[in-house]
């Protein structure tokens, strides 16, 4: 919603006055749906705080710790609002004030994106039309949310592809917490978070920060870091994994669920989202080789000054194994040859 100019000799009186009704009629309900959604998200904080070990409870208490109704402080905001338009000589007559333009987060958006992602649980087909509409755009927090974990949980070829995402979602959450408190007992350990190899993922999670430039401005945040070496602490104790190219992985995982204010269960439930996308969303090792085959090919063809660069960097500071290298390489070029068939 922008500021609107209109200039008042172009309208009859009655159209302005109108105008400046249906203005605040419009404003008026979009702070009542504001509160409204501020109370219903400050509910449901409350039921994220619940710890790891609390994640098989009955599912009906996150229905007793929502709200019926706003909250009076909220609603006489919503309610008793000032006027919203303004008259002056310069401008004539100023509908609605100015709004600066829009955060990548906010109630606003989350709202909209809350209404898509209602359309897309009643009638699931329409996930593709959605996803081809807003494809290379800015998504909001919820809707963003909402398709990472539709792909994330519905990857695996055993679940039922329609069936809505809050089921799937709780029946994975309490699958997942319940092999992690079975492997925290074959361990001896007190907590998933710090598992027999923590200190080897700290320090990597270090090190990966402070030298990958796209996440180096996180090197000092020391809950990014925090959060990170818990997540792959807690996916290590649940299925014995670590490798350092999941921090990158990761990565976006963070971005995608970021929270402002950390629960204890985060790191937990990350670390399933992370397995998910290693288990059943992320090309093979043969697949990932085949893709840098025919994108080197593309650049000796196309660029021949960088692909010389990238030749002569990777002579200079990686060595391979020939026989590995030859093997998959091999193994790269039988994928790209099935893909061009």
């Amino acid at each position: 919603m922008t500021s609107v100019h209109i200039i008042t000799d172009r309208l009859a009186p009655e159209m302005v006055h109108f105008l400046n009704d249906t203005y605040n009629i419009v404003a008026t309900e979009m702070e009542l749906l504001l509160a409204t959604h501020e109370a219903w998200k400050k509910a449901e904080d409350s039921y994220k705080d619940l710890l790891p070990s609390e994640w098989n409870s009955n599912s009906t208490s996150v229905a007793k710790k929502r709200t019926n109704s706003v909250e009076s402080k909220d609603l006489n905001l919503a309610i008793h609002r000032g006027s919203v338009f303004q008259l002056n000589e310069k401008d004539k007559m100023h509908i609605g004030p100015d709004i600066p333009s829009p955060i990548l987060n906010c109630s606003a958006s989350d709202i909209l994106g809350d209404s898509i992602c209602a359309i897309i649980s009643l009638d699931y087909n329409s996930m593709l039309t959605v996803c081809e509409r807003l494809s290379g755009k800015l998504l909001p927090k919820t809707l963003q949310q909402f398709i990472w974990t539709d792909k994330l949980l519905k990857a695996d070829t055993k679940v039922d592809k329609f069936e809505r995402i809050t089921i799937l979602k709780r029946e994975a959450r309490v699958k997942f917490g319940r092999t992690v408190e079975h492997r925290i007992a074959e361990l001896k350990i007190r907590s998933a978070t710090r598992s027999p190899i923590s200190g080897l993922i700290e320090n990597a999670v270090v090190e990966k920060y402070e030298k990958t430039p796209c996440m180096h401005s996180f090197a000092t945040n020391k809950q990014m870091i925090s959060e990170t070496s818990k997540t792959l602490n807690v996916l290590y104790v649940f299925s014995g994994m670590y490798e350092p190219y999941l921090i990158y992985w990761l990565f976006p995982l963070q971005m995608a669920f970021k929270q402002i204010m950390p629960t204890a269960e985060h790191p937990y439930e990350l670390a399933m989202y992370l397995h998910f996308l290693h288990q059943n969303l992320f090309p093979s090792w043969t697949e990932i080789f085949a893709m840098a085959e025919w994108m080197m090919s593309l650049l000796e063809r196309e660029d021949t000054e960088f692909f010389t660069h990238l030749q002569q960097y990777f002579r200079k500071n990686f060595a391979v194994e020939p026989k590995d290298s030859s093997r998959k390489r091999e193994s790269s070029r039988t994928v790209h040859s099935h893909r061009q068939i």
